[in-house]
């Protein structure tokens, strides 16, 4: 490059930075001085293979590794280095696609923002890639088109990064991107790293990573890829994973048949908006994005796993590789749990198609050579089957038999059971589709047997969270459970292109598809898109094609679930066939269908399915006779004097709305098209009583719920009034407060109603008031029913801890309307505050001594040891909730949000946060104005003058009566404030989360902690957590319990308090009289501290 420039002072100015190690600075410099076109030429020529620029032999170097494929970053160079015809590709002709998508020569390279001069000097360039390799306008469109078709390309062995500088936090993101992205594919993974870097590639052991480490930048370049070369033949010669090594496997002639079958069956998605007489299916590795799963563990496992606190975060990774980390018999079976819509099926039948159709060989997935994949779908099990005790081999032997096969040939399943040399892939989706709940049990024990007596068997089951954990149902040890991820921002941008190529491909408008895809993503990054509801349908694939369908039609976007299905179903039935009609995809266009008709027929459909056995499919005759009942009362011009027949068969040729299952039966394309129109059947017909009957009784109603609650004033008073008397409500708080968060009229009659009948139903009113307890400024008449209640007093309640209850949410719900407290409302003589900025109520902790530990310990990290608090201190009465933590998020908008933010199982207002690390802890205590409590304050807190294990004494047969643990929990966390309150008024100090503490945990601490006010060792091997979790036993949620993990873990059991220091008053110093402000953890800066408040004994704060 330096040679190129002819002026001497020229080159000066480039050779100077160069020499003092200044390389962006050289290279802006040589492209100032050059020019663009020059150096433009230059940087390409650097890497065509076929006419290297000078002396340059980095190409060759790096074509001795003999890779597939070339990936980099800057994705318009590698089109034209990977492809002479590139400029053909990236204008959307894709005549030359197939040429690029199979080179022969050209290796895979992932080289991240930077190139190489010669192959002894690193040189990086200007960050404007779009002037350097691109021609004609910014080229910005070329590289969007060239980056989504980069990330469909399946990639091959070996697989090298080259990433300057592993602490830059860009740098690790794209390298772990990519590794989920080509999770499975590649053999053998490389990185070059500096050796000061060394540190950051700690987490990445489960991808398998050899690091290639060189001193510094400026290191020959050569050297280094020869290295990795030779240590890929060392590894191919150790593994037999080379290209050639693959042995084939020869399968009985019935089992290749099936697998024959399996992979045409698979190989291809149909598109969302297509009818069966439209049909437009597409290749499933082109219309398919990667779905994230995260491997789930509890606290409880963490303790003694050293090198899973070592390695920190656990990070989500491509579902291909769930067996990856397998290890012996533990974990043979994988258990992949997500919401409606969020792929599950989809994966399962993408596995299935890359085992069957030998796109990747088993060993690459961590999977035993020879395996069969055998993919079965609960939905295809026939009740009697279900209800049957063939267990596992009839299913197998039912579902596989080829009745029209030779003879001899008909039962793969029979061979594949019976053989003792072919081991098994059993993906088998959707276990929550079998909806009796006894005949579930019974299969998941199957499923638990057949794992234990199947030891070459591998096992990967699908099921929605609901049909899992709150169901009660448990496959066993042996599986190990990985919840499905929300797509993140790359994925939907890779996927809304996706969508607009394909779809305009198919309706003829290829040049606009791009600018529409554009126009969508820009909608979406503005802040009116950003809420957390939304987020919810941008992360979930199934309604980020609705999405997409809708925008296309409308680019005004709906912010509602219920909304984006209302306008997806306008759509397909009103607009969408008409275009396809004229872009020539159908048939010869008929008159269309009325829409309105067609729609009150699918909600009697959706209404009779979901309500007939919960089933999600029946006969063509069965569907026609519900479809006569709406017909049967119009004009026979209105239905064009078809039959019931003829028009469930138009419906189901022209909306794409109802499909056909293997069985012969017709279904809705997806269950959660069903549940939306059996909610738009429940508005219709008044149906809010019955509705909330049914979402008492069964989680199979609860989206249907849901949805039906963006509906009418009325509706939605006789939808509550109902609830509120069904029985069990008190166990169902996650449903009545995802109710209340979804409903668009929420009206206090119905709640008063149930406050006013506190001393008949005292449990029911606590659980009212507990989840509105944030409505009372905008349920003046709640407010006025809950003080009404304090002042007449609760004398009658029984029994008293349920008094106790009912007390505390009535005076949480008056703090937070800022009403006054009648005295002594709350049962102790504890000052107690509410900070309106933080929605955080907080209470004065007394000073005081108590014996921390386990009673009869007497070494060991549980030793019982004197400890004194010297000083009153405030706690927040519950764990921070998700609506606290998203006041932090909305003034820190750069801060990585939770890992379960986007996860409706624990997004919830008033859940508490889960998936934050200490650090994160921390910084929202900062914001906040406070910090973490010690972990010496913790315990003296929880227990609240008690000795016992518990705040209120050793029976562990109470402590459902004050906590969230696996006995009651439902499977996920629960509305805080909910349970009982110690003795001081604190809430949820057992259970559903574990709560950051502020301390370093060392085994030895307690036998030389100082008595007076303890703040933990130095340093230690983690940060400490206190009081067990929704998934944890009886003992774990013990008050002297204790964890600790490395600081920066985040995971779904996860929580915090906030407590803040309390200075004495200059002018009272030993009264009980404090000054509520901002608190300042050691080594921290206040950023926004609370409001001055003044409280003494009894009163309410008085704000300054």
């Amino acid at each position: 490059m330096v040679e190129a420039i002819s002026d001497d002072d020229d080159k000066g100015a480039v050779r100077s930075p160069l020499k003092k190690g200044r390389l962006l600075e050289a290279a802006e410099q040589a492209y100032e001085i050059l020019g663009a076109s020059e150096f433009r030429r230059i940087m390409l020529g650097q890497f065509r293979y076929s006419e290297p620029v000078g002396d340059l032999t980095l190409p060759k170097a790096i074509w001795d590794l003999q890779p597939q494929r070339v990936i980099t970053t800057n994705y318009d160079r590698v089109l034209q280095w990977a492809n002479p015809n590139s400029q053909a590709v990236l204008s959307g002709q894709s005549g030359n696609m197939q040429e690029f998508l199979n080179p022969q020569d050209n290796p895979m390279v992932w080289h991240l923002h930077g190139h190489v001069g010669d192959s002894d000097t690193l040189v990086l360039t200007k960050s404007q890639y779009t002037e350097l390799y691109s021609s004609g306008d910014s080229g910005s469109e070329s590289s969007k088109r060239a980056r989504f078709t980069l990330q469909s390309i399946w990639v091959g062995a070996p697989l090298l990064f080259i990433g300057f500088g592993l602490r830059d936090r860009y740098v690790m993101d794209s390298l772990l991107r990519m590794l989920q992205l080509f999770g499975g594919h590649a053999r053998e993974r490389f990185v070059l790293m500096c050796e000061q870097d060394q540190g950051q590639v700690t987490a990445w052991d489960d991808y398998r990573i050899t690091p290639v480490r060189y001193t510094a930048h400026g290191e020959p370049l050569r050297q280094l890829l020869q290295q990795i070369r030779q240590q890929s033949e060392a590894l191919r010669q150790a593994t037999g994973t080379g290209q050639h090594a693959v042995m084939p496997v020869v399968w009985p002639e019935a089992v290749h048949r099936y697998l024959r079958s399996l992979a045409e069956k698979t190989s291809r998605l149909s598109l969302l908006g297509f009818g069966k007489g439209l049909q437009v299916d597409l290749p499933i590795e082109r219309a398919w994005v990667p779905l994230r799963v995260l491997w789930t563990e509890i606290a409880g496992e963490l303790r003694r796993d050293r090198a899973l606190q070592e390695q920190g975060e656990r990070l989500p990774v491509d579902v291909n590789a769930v067996f990856q980390n397998a290890n012996g018999e533990t974990w043979r079976g994988a258990l992949l749990l997500g919401e409606p819509g969020a792929g599950k099926t989809t994966a399962a039948r993408q596995l299935a198609w890359r085992l069957a159709s030998g796109t990747v060989q088993p060993t690459e997935l961590n999977l035993p050579a020879g395996i069969c994949p055998v993919l079965l779908r609960f939905r295809d099990l026939s009740d009697a089957a279900a209800s049957e005790n063939g267990g596992l081999k009839q299913f197998l032997t039912e579902s596989l038999f080829r009745p029209l096969a030779p003879e001899g040939l008909q039962q793969p399943g029979t061979e594949l059971w019976d053989s003792t040399t072919i081991p098994i892939l059993w993906i088998l989706d959707g276990l929550d589709e079998i909806v009796d709940h006894a005949a579930r049990q019974r299969i998941a024990g199957w499923i638990t047997q057949a794992l234990h007596d199947r030891e070459n068997d591998r096992f990967l089951v699908t099921c929605r969270f609901a049909g899992y954990n709150r169901a009660g149902i448990s496959l066993g040890p042996g599986f190990r459970e990985f919840h499905v991820q929300a797509l993140n921002e790359t994925d939907q941008h890779r996927f809304i292109y996706d969508w607009f190529t394909l779809v305009y491909e198919r309706l003829g408008k290829n040049s606009q598809a791009a600018d529409k895809a554009g126009r969508l993503l820009q909608k979406l990054s503005l802040s009116e898109y950003q809420t957390r509801k939304m987020r919810e349908l941008t992360g979930n694939p199934m309604l980020l094609t609705v999405l997409c369908l809708v925008f296309h039609d409308n680019e005004d976007l709906p912010k509602q679930r219920s909304e984006v299905y209302a306008h997806c179903v306008k759509v397909l039935l009103e607009h969408w066939r008409k275009e396809l009609y004229a872009a020539g995809a159908g048939s010869v266009p008929r008159q269309p269908l009325d829409a309105e008709t067609v729609e009150e027929v699918l909600q009697q459909l959706a209404w009779w399915l979901h309500s007939e056995d919960q089933r999600t499919s029946a006969s063509l005759d069965q569907l026609a006779a519900q479809t006569e009942q709406v017909l049967g009362g119009l004009q026979p011009g209105m239905r064009q004097n078809l039959t019931s027949l003829q028009f469930l068969d138009r419906v189901r040729e022209e909306t794409g709305i109802l499909a056909g299952e293997a069985n012969g039966e017709l279904s809705f394309l997806h269950l959660t098209f069903q549940e939306y129109l059996a909610s738009k059947f429940a508005i219709a017909n008044g149906q809010g009583k019955e509705l909330a009957e049914s979402a008492a009784a069964s989680d199979w109603w609860k989206e249907t719920t849901l949805l039906s609650l963006r509906s009418t004033r009325p509706f939605c008073g006789s939808f509550f009034r109902s609830l509120l008397q069904q029985t069990g409500l008190e166990q169902r708080p996650d449903l009545l407060e995802q109710c209340l968060n979804e409903a668009k009229f929420v009206d206090a009659e119905p709640f008063v109603e149930i406050v006013q009948q506190a001393l008949q139903q005292p449990q029911r009113a606590a659980t009212v008031l507990t989840m509105l307890q944030n409505r009372g400024r905008q349920l003046p008449a709640l407010a006025d029913a809950a003080a009404e209640l304090l002042e007449a007093g609760l004398h009658g309640v029984q029994p008293a801890t349920v008094a106790q209850q009912l007390r505390q949410a009535a005076c949480e719900l008056l703090l937070r309307a800022d009403r006054k407290l009648p005295a002594m409302a709350r049962g102790n003589d504890l000052a107690t505050s509410y900070d309106e900025r933080l929605q955080i109520s907080f209470v004065q902790i007394p000073a005081g001594a108590f014996q921390m530990g386990r009673k009869g310990f007497t070494a060991g990290d549980f030793l019982v040891h004197p400890v004194r608090i010297t000083k009153p201190f405030l706690l927040a009465t519950t764990p921070v909730t998700n609506a606290q933590y998203e006041l932090f998020l909305q003034d820190n908008a750069g801060f990585r949000k939770p890992t379960r933010w986007d996860d409706r199982r624990f997004n919830q207002p008033q859940q508490p946060v889960v998936g934050v690390s200490w650090d994160d802890a921390v910084a929202y205590c900062t914001w906040a104005g406070g910090r973490l409590p010690t972990e010496a304050e913790w315990e003296y807190a929880c227990r609240a003058g008690s000795s016992g294990d518990f705040c209120f004494g050793d029976q562990q047969e109470q402590l459902s009566e004050y906590a969230w643990f696996d006995q009651n929990s439902g499977g996920t966390t629960q509305p805080v404030g909910l349970k009982l309150a110690n003795a001081w008024g604190l809430q949820d100090v057992h259970g559903n989360v574990w709560e950051w503490c502020a301390d370093w945990y060392a085994e030895d601490w307690y036998s030389k902690s100082p008595v007076d006010d303890p703040q933990g060792p130095r340093q230690g091997e983690g940060r400490v957590l206190r009081g067990g979790s929704w998934v944890d036993s009886s003992v774990v949620c013990s008050a002297w319990c204790r964890v600790f993990v490395t600081p920066v873990y985040r995971n779904l059991d996860f929580g915090f308090r906030l407590a803040r220091t309390l200075p004495p008053d200059p002018l009272y110093p030993h009264s009980a009289i404090g000054v509520l402000f901002g608190g300042v953890c050691p080594g921290s800066v206040v950023v926004n501290p609370a409001a001055i408040v003044i409280f003494t004994t009894h009163q309410r704060p008085v704000a300054l």
